[in-house]
């Protein structure tokens, strides 16, 4: 083997090493910062935002009736089906129907924040959820 050969087996070496001893602290520091969004999240969700889509997330703040559309149910599941995260990004940011576009006062960071912490609400984790396989018995 040359000297290119042993440097690339080092290199390779050292990334496997790294990987393998920083993976917890990569892991922490992920869960603080998701745990910070949330809570970020939370407080501006419940200043701006519980209002119409009630404190709960259950679509029960103001009375239905009075807005169209409805505000959605965050806690069932079927809420969360086939929609991205940037598909609802751009919903928060730019509104839709009596709910006002978001962008001209909160920074695309808190819309995120925002975003994770209404995915806090349903019973099953909102990333887990798909769609049945087409073809596919559904029970």
């Amino acid at each position: 083997m040359g000297k290119s050969g042993i440097i690339l087996c080092f290199s390779i070496l050292s990334v496997i090493c790294v990987n393998l001893f920083s993976c917890p602290e990569v892991s922490l520091a992920g869960e603080l910062d998701q745990k910070k969004s949330i809570d970020s999240g939370k407080e501006i969700y419940r200043q701006n935002c519980a209002v119409c889509h009630g404190f709960t997330g259950d679509g029960k703040g103001v009375p239905p009736e009075e807005l169209d559309p409805p505000p959605p149910d965050f806690t069932l599941p079927e809420f969360w089906k086939d929609k991205s995260n940037s598909f609802l990004f751009h919903i928060i940011s730019n509104g839709i129907g009596q709910m006002p576009a978001w962008s001209d006062s909160l920074t695309p960071e808190q819309i995120w924040n925002v975003l994770s912490y209404i995915k806090t609400f349903p019973k099953t984790d909102p990333n887990a959820v798909t769609q049945t396989p087409p073809g596919s018995l559904a029970h």
